[in-house]
């Protein structure tokens, strides 16, 4: 049962982690929902073109939705077919750290958790989406006329509160996987940085001093060059308010959208280069298999970081599409482990779309599989099948489950079949 949260709500332990998403008329999945529940780590499972991969898309897309990535295509919109009535819409439920800076009326607390409710809409391919927050005192969704007409303000700010996507898409080209593979080798970098100090004796990072710095430059830039900056604003004024009467135009030079932060420093990461000796190739020039195996590489190295690390950085949602693909079956297990560790960190949740049985980990008690699959009618429909609770396993229990990972790792197939009746008893 859901309360409101008041003025004296305990801090909880989530980070801005999502826990839900809501999905219609987007892509294969039609005006029937889909909703999938989200823990550390979920496994989406299923036949072919049910909608798995459109699921993993629509977080990516509510979340570059003032970009070029979160601008839906026609294709997006289910059926090809622009309907007002049947918009593409994504509900997120985020679990927030604490309620600093959202108002009561968009709060609500589940479980300990303190929930914000969105709502993205499309209302026209190559447009940015219209976010809605969810009213819980008045048990309604917000519209245009609220003001405001969503929990947090500007959307950067939205932005910011739910988990970075990390998209590792399947059937990619090499040029693609490669970029792919070096957003993780970024994140790799800018978590390293984070933790460089300069020997001045300041405990600042030397990150945190660069950035300060640059950010100091900025300001000094801006008010030595005040005068000239107005008098362009004025003589475009000028000719604005010819046109638009009593309009005016200004610049903000300290604005938060001209900010100097850790994409500025780290906008690329230099070529990625793999082979030996002297045939030292670009990442793209390499097979699909060695792009894989470089790309889980990377994460071990991010893993690595992130379970050493203990202080509130940014959330992160990865988000990878049949992650066996091109992978050796030793290979496969060894993915395997590396994502379930990942989303046993803190601040990083990972979804994946899968049709191997050896992603399935009975053992991990922050698990959730998911299966999406069509029923009559051709309609999608997602449904989590397996929600496990830790203390219903013992030590010996989760011990068992590590061993039929690694000895028979099939006997999860059953989740990837179609109706099943399971008989318990010796003699059944």
């Amino acid at each position: 049962m859901a309360k409101k949260v008041t003025e004296t709500a305990a801090e909880v332990e989530y980070n801005g982690k999502v826990i839900s998403l809501e999905i219609s008329n987007f892509r294969a999945i039609g005006e029937n929902s889909v909703f999938i529940e989200i823990d550390d780590i979920v496994v989406l499972v299923g036949p072919n073109n049910v909608g798995k991969s459109s699921i993993l898309r629509a977080y990516e897309a509510i979340m570059h939705g003032q970009k070029k990535d979160g601008h839906l295509t026609i294709e997006d919109f289910h059926n090809k077919r622009v309907d007002s009535e049947l918009l593409p819409t994504v509900i997120v439920e985020t679990a927030l750290e604490s309620k600093e800076g959202v108002t009561d009326q968009w709060l609500f607390e589940i479980d300990g958790k303190i929930i914000v409710k969105e709502k993205f809409v499309w209302a026209s391919p190559n447009e940015v989406p219209v976010i809605y927050g969810y009213l819980f005192n008045e048990d309604r969704w917000a519209s245009e006329s609220d003001k405001p007409a969503r929990p947090f303000g500007n959307k950067n700010t939205s932005k910011s509160r739910r988990p970075e996507p990390i998209p590792v898409h399947a059937f990619q080209g090499p040029e693609k996987q490669a970029a792919e593979i070096a957003k993780v080798v970024k994140k790799i970098l800018i978590e390293k940085a984070e933790h460089i100090v300069f020997e001045d004796g300041d405990e600042k990072s030397a990150l945190n001093q660069v950035l300060e710095l640059a950010e100091n430059y900025k300001r000094v830039v801006a008010e030595s060059s005040k005068l000239e900056v107005e008098k362009i604003a004025e003589d475009l004024t000028y000719f604005i308010s010819k046109i638009f009467k009593n309009q005016r135009v200004e610049f903000d030079l300290n604005s938060e959208t001209a900010s100097i932060g850790l994409d500025t420093l780290f906008a690329g990461v230099g070529e990625i280069r793999m082979g030996v000796d002297d045939s030292m190739l670009p990442i793209s020039h390499q097979g699909s298999g060695a792009q894989r195996t470089l790309l889980w590489a990377a994460l071990k190295i991010l893993r690595d970081i992130a379970s050493e690390k203990t202080d509130s950085s940014r959330p992160n949602l990865l988000l990878i599409d049949e992650p066996e693909l091109c992978l050796h079956p030793a290979a496969i297990r060894e993915a395997r482990d590396t994502l379930y560790d990942l989303a046993g960190t803190p601040n990083w949740q990972v979804m994946i779309t899968t049709h191997s049985p050896v992603f399935i980990d009975f053992a991990s008690k922050h698990t959730k599989v998911a299966r999406v699959e069509r029923v009559e009618g051709g309609k999608v429909r997602g449904t989590t099948i397996f929600r496990p609770n830790s203390d219903e396993f013992s030590e010996d229990d989760k011990e068992n489950f590590k061993i039929l990972n690694i000895c028979d790792s099939y006997i999860a197939e059953f989740f990837f079949g179609g109706p099943v009746v399971l008989v318990e008893g010796d003699t059944e």
